[in-house]
Parts: structure tokens; sequence; C-alpha cells
């Protein structure tokens, strides 16, 4: 495998745990079942938002406005799964 797309493949695969991992934080933390007044709690919820709000907010602000369930965090899996996809798909051999 070219080194070139293993790294682009690798940073997607991170961007797509990373914002898994900000959806159920922030599950956790809405249903109380976490308490951000704990500092580790509050520092990995943090970096987990400074990492995937900047690509959620575009989405949440064009998608309708649904209620209580936010649908733009699987907006975004499915768009950067369907980007790996295409990479490779169209990767030069």
């Amino acid at each position: 495998m070219d080194p070139f797309l293993w790294l682009i493949l690798t940073v997607l695969d991170l961007l797509i745990f990373l914002v898994f991992a900000y959806v159920v934080i922030s599950l956790l933390v809405s249903f109380r079942v976490l308490n951000t007044r704990n500092r580790i709690v509050y520092f990995i919820y943090d970096a987990l938002f400074r990492v995937a709000n900047p690509l959620i907010a575009p989405i949440r602000r064009r998608m309708p406005d649904t209620g209580s369930i936010d649908f733009s965090p699987a907006v975004l899996l499915i768009a950067l799964l369907f980007l790996e996809r295409v990479i490779i798909y169209f990767w030069p051999v």
C-alpha cells in the first residue's frame, strides 16, 4: 500500500473515531452519567468538542430542525466514510 494513501486513511479513521467518541461522551454528559465538573471528564469532553464541532457545526446549520435529536454527527460520519471510499477508489495504483 502506498504510504501516502495509508496516512490519509489513518487520519480519516482517527477523525471518525474522535467524532464517534464525541457523540458518545456528549450523550453520557447529557444523560448525567458523566459529570463535567470532574477535571478529567471536562478536559476530554472539551478536547473532543474542539475537534468535532468545527466539522459538525456547518452541517448542523444546514440541516432542518428535528427537535431534540441531532443527526449532524451521523451525516458527518457518513460523509467521512464516503470520502474514505472515494479516495480508495480513485487512488492511482
